[in-house]
């Protein structure tokens, strides 16, 4: 496969996205929630 490069607004959105899945982490720890993802066709239950 070819090298792609990433413009500096994708770059700007992956960094946004990760610092927002942090948080999210962070909240469900604070509240004791569950963490639900969808992972290869299935929902996936988490406890932080």
């Amino acid at each position: 496969m070819g090298h792609y490069k990433r413009s500096l607004q994708q770059e700007k959105i992956l960094l946004g996205m990760g610092k927002v899945y942090e948080k999210l982490i962070e909240f469900k720890r604070n509240i004791k929630g569950e963490l639900v993802l969808l992972k290869d066709q299935q929902i996936i239950r988490i406890k932080p």
